[in-house]
């Protein structure tokens, strides 16, 4: 997966505003499911990314930094 992918894979999450799965993230993006995990697990090792657990939820959720200077850390 390309750098320019995972930009776009952190905006949407960004945009967003809240955590989301990798499903919605793939339905939104109208990419494969397997280029987003591919996507989210690079995001994960660079630290852009964390997992979410939501109450209720079993999928894993994803979420960025709402504080950008804390992405710098």
């Amino acid at each position: 997966v390309h750098m320019a992918a995972w930009i776009v894979f952190f905006g949407v999450m960004t945009l967003a505003g809240r955590p989301m799965d990798a499903e919605t993230i793939a339905t939104v993006l109208q990419v494969a499911r397997s280029n987003v995990s591919n996507s989210l697990r690079e995001l994960i090792n660079w630290k852009l990314v964390r997992v979410s657990h939501l109450v209720g939820e079993r999928r894993d959720h994803f979420e960025t930094s709402r504080d950008v200077w804390e992405l710098f850390r």
